[in-house]
């Protein structure tokens, strides 16, 4: 059977995200047909499992869900991660090559001796080694040195780690094999939103998430730079419900019907009406732009100070900002961003010519870390040139061939 199911799931802030597709390995087809979004506030907390049982029932009930619409089982999984107490490090180390020709064999070795020479803490674990260049006998840098003459290959990467125990709950959470990948899911956006030549040039991909905002910067083509912060849109609805005295569904509600960081998007409707308990109130949108604006401005004057701090030059970045997650929906967004840091800045949306998916999936912004990490990852296995040796190339008895499970296992 060359159709197989694939489930990708993104683990947020208080909720799982999750798309289901299916891959033609015969034509190499990705299609994307469904997603949706279970809340599990009791079961995640800024992307960590805070209750297993909670996490597994929404991760149990998003798969049913979505495998059920498209009368399907057994479907692959992929998940995604992030997080504040995820780390990343600069690593570099070197092999000699054997017959002076690299080989996927040369570059698996020249992964382990960076993973070793990284002495990652015996608490922590790896979650994806990032390749940034490949040097050849101390002179040319390439992209990827695969069949390329040298006798000493050099790599140059980013290490990707995060407590054990975190990596262990959110595989309990998955019921997913204790060797089983989890997948980084800000630098999967990047390869999929930002172009090659933005990245040439230099660009920060920016993403707007609940209770944190990753950021990744590209100089000269390669990952400079992967941030992760602690402000984000709840932030938002949390002023709406101090100022306002409403339950936090309700200030969400607010938010994302009515909200605005500038009075330019109040399309000549200025009152609206909510709850607070069993009474009806009545507030301006403008009123609620003097709660939204502030919050904004704040974040970003928070994150200009963060990339300074981490001495990332911003000047620098000629191919801009590009703005992802689901932060970006809120109208006057972009313009908040334009104006402080002078420099090109636009809403990044998945390709639907490049990707098969409805626009109303892509458009949502909430499903991008989803689709992005599945179309990487796929990329990456039937080219053989994965970041996790084992998912490369469609081998027998890898990580794929443990990844099929019943979700009907799911207890």
């Amino acid at each position: 059977m060359s159709k197989q199911s694939v489930v990708s799931i993104d683990i947020g802030s208080s909720a799982i995200h999750g798309i289901i597709a299916f891959y033609d390995e015969k034509i190499s087809k990705l299609e994307i047909v469904a997603a949706n979004t279970v809340s599990c506030p009791d079961g995640i907390d800024a992307g960590d499992v805070i209750d297993i049982g909670e996490a597994l029932n929404s991760i149990k009930i998003l798969i049913d869900g979505l495998e059920k619409s498209q009368g399907t089982k057994d479907s692959a999984i992929f998940v995604s991660v992030r997080g504040q107490l995820i780390k990343t490090a600069d690593q570099i180390d070197g092999i000699s090559v054997t017959d002076s020709m690299v080989t996927e064999e040369s570059i698996d070795s020249v992964k382990k001796a960076v993973i070793e020479k990284a002495q990652i803490n015996a608490s922590d674990t790896l979650i994806q080694i990032i390749p940034k260049e490949y040097k050849l006998d101390r002179l040319k840098v390439v992209p990827n040195p695969l069949s390329m003459d040298c006798s000493y290959l050099e790599l140059n990467s980013l290490i990707v780690t995060a407590p054990r125990s975190i990596v262990s709950n959110i595989k309990k959470a998955c019921l997913l094999d204790s060797e089983a990948p989890l997948f980084y899911g800000y630098y999967s956006l990047g390869n999929i939103l930002a172009s090659k030549e933005s990245k040439k040039l230099g660009c920060m991909l920016i993403d707007l998430g609940g209770m944190t905002t990753g950021i990744v910067v590209y100089v000269n083509g390669i990952v400079q730079k992967i941030l992760e912060l602690p402000v984000g849109a709840d932030l938002i609805t949390r002023d709406i419900t101090k100022k306002l005295k409403t339950l936090q569904v309700e200030s969400k509600r607010i938010k994302e019907t009515y909200g605005a960081v500038s009075e330019e998007y109040l399309n000549g409707t200025e009152d609206f009406e909510y709850t607070i308990g069993s009474s009806k109130k009545t507030a301006t949108i403008s009123d609620l732009i003097k709660i939204i604006k502030p919050q904004v401005d704040m974040q970003i004057a928070y994150i200009i100070s963060e990339l300074k701090k981490n001495k990332v030059d911003i000047s620098a970045l000629a191919g801009g900002i590009l703005l992802t997650g689901g932060g970006t929906k809120l109208p006057g967004i972009l313009e908040a961003f334009e104006k402080p840091f002078d420099c090109g800045v636009k809403i990044a949306t998945v390709d639907t010519n490049r990707i098969a998916v409805s626009q109303e999936i892509a458009d949502s912004q909430i499903y991008t870390t989803a689709i992005s990490t599945l179309y990487n990852e796929l990329k990456s296995r039937f080219s053989g040139s994965s970041i996790m040796p084992d998912l490369a190339g469609g081998k027998e008895g890898g990580f794929w061939n443990r990844l099929l499970r019943k979700v009907g296992e799911i207890v």
